[in-house]
């Protein structure tokens, strides 16, 4: 490597401190040129209207309960305990130093980026995390009858991977 350095830089001579000192002012200049640019965007994340999934969740368990022998019309509320979380993948940098006997480390965690074509930062989505659902409360004509509300609590809890404990059958007013 010391060959190729030559090359480039004619007849300096360069020994191995002098290089890593080099580099390593350069990957400083770097990273706070890098941190001065600009903001990082989070656009690589999918636009997610948390109501709209909710509602379609809503509207699907509300066909399925129809569908259901004896359960006729049907409402559905779920309850959400939590919102929706983005996870952004992560780069950890590790540097060491090793001076004579004493030798350091320093580690950077950071969110990784992407940049476009127009020079503009974006975080990189590893996965998003939908909301937990804490409770399901299904209203329908069938409710008030036991096998109607033991078919319609075990396909609700199916459908949206609750316990059973966490739905709730109620008859419609008739």
């Amino acid at each position: 490597m010391e060959r190729y350095v030559e090359k480039i830089f004619g007849k300096m001579k360069f020994n191995k401190k002098t290089l890593l000192a080099g580099a390593a002012v350069i990957g400083v200049i770097l990273v706070a040129v890098g941190s001065v640019s600009g903001k990082v965007k989070e656009r690589d994340a999918p636009e997610f209207d948390e109501k709209e999934y909710i509602s379609q969740l809503e509207r699907r368990a509300e066909q399925m309960v129809s569908q259901i022998s004896g359960a006729g019309d049907s409402k559905v509320v779920i309850n959400i305990a939590s919102s929706t979380e983005t996870v952004y993948v992560r780069e950890n940098k590790r540097s060491y130093d090793s001076e004579g006997d004493n030798s350091k480390g320093e580690t950077e965690d950071s969110v990784l980026t992407m940049t476009d074509g127009s020079g503009n930062q974006y975080a990189v989505v590893k996965k998003q995390i939908m909301p937990e659902i804490c409770g399901v409360t299904v209203l329908c004509d069938g409710g008030g009858d036991k096998s109607v509300c033991a078919a319609v609590v075990e396909a609700v809890s199916t459908l949206l991977g609750v316990g059973s404990n966490k739905v709730c059958v109620i008859a419609k007013n008739k």
